[in-house]
């Protein structure tokens, strides 16, 4: 069982305004996809249903929801995906699987003391934000992995691919 949590920030560690993105990388689609792709992603209530009718659930992946609303269960079962009340349900039931942790905040926080890897995209901007991911500490987390510096040709955001692995686990 490992998970790996998977999320862009910007340079404060702000993910989100109101529940949005703040901010548009089609690249960070495509790495999103590409490593979440054929693995189980865990999410909570709110990530999943921001998510357009059209990739609900996620199309290749299984979906897996924090949800304690029976009537919100019964939405994302009928819709192809899996809803579990605790993270405790959800730790058990991936006992033999690689998961990625793909939001919001607060999936992020509950999962980010047990997460083995995380792949960050960071974004060398800052926006307004609400909603921030955890600051990564060097003591708990090595880089393994940084991409070159992509720009996004129609923002002109700057940003890197970024996998970092807990220390000592």
């Amino acid at each position: 069982m490992s998970f790996s949590i998977i999320v862009a920030h910007d340079k404060n560690y702000g993910i989100g305004l109101k529940g949005q993105i703040p901010w548009y990388i089609p690249n960070d689609f495509k790495w999103f996809k590409q490593q979440t792709n054929s693995k189980p992603v865990i999410m909570g209530l709110t990530t999943y249903f921001s998510l357009s009718d059209k990739y609900r659930p996620l199309p290749g992946r299984e979906n897996i929801v924090l949800c304690d609303s029976q009537e919100k269960k019964l939405i994302i079962e009928d819709e192809g995906g899996e809803s579990y009340s605790s993270i405790e349900q959800v730790i058990d039931y991936c006992k033999n699987k690689d998961c990625f942790v793909i939001g919001g905040a607060s999936i992020y926080k509950q999962f980010f003391n047990i997460a083995d890897k995380l792949y960050l995209t960071e974004i060398d901007s800052e926006f307004k934000c609400d909603t921030y991911f955890p600051q990564v500490s060097d003591d708990e987390w090595i880089r393994t992995y940084q991409s070159e510096l992509f720009i996004d040709e129609k923002s002109s955001l700057k940003y890197t691919f970024n996998i970092y692995e807990r220390k000592n686990k």
